[in-house]
């Protein structure tokens, strides 16, 4: 029979190790957003019948929406691992209180 506190411990101690190897990617991940010509032209395309400056605000929209979900995806990331890490956390205090009593 495996050692659940062990099993716990591990998987915490995973959920830790993929945080960490995560925020050391994240600037090279960043540094990888591009908007590419082809999506400018299909967005341009879409917005002939609008002034200049609707162009223009919509171009930059797209741009930042890009970097936009990039972000809140890693944040929703690590948001979810800490979450899981406080959880193990609390089951492995639990767990310890139990066989100490």
């Amino acid at each position: 029979m495996m050692n659940n506190k062990l099993d716990k411990e591990s998987l915490k101690d995973e959920m830790i190790q993929t945080k960490e190897d995560l925020q050391k990617s994240f600037d090279e991940q960043l540094g990888h957003i591009e908007v590419t010509k082809e999506e400018l032209e299909k967005l341009k395309a879409n917005l002939t019948q609008y002034p200049k400056y609707v162009l223009e605000r919509e171009v930059k929209h797209y741009h930042i929406l890009k970097k936009l979900g990039v972000v809140e995806k890693e944040q929703g990331l690590y948001d979810r691992l800490d979450k899981a890490i406080n959880f193990l956390n609390k089951q492995l205090e639990l767990q310890a209180n139990r066989t100490k009593h």
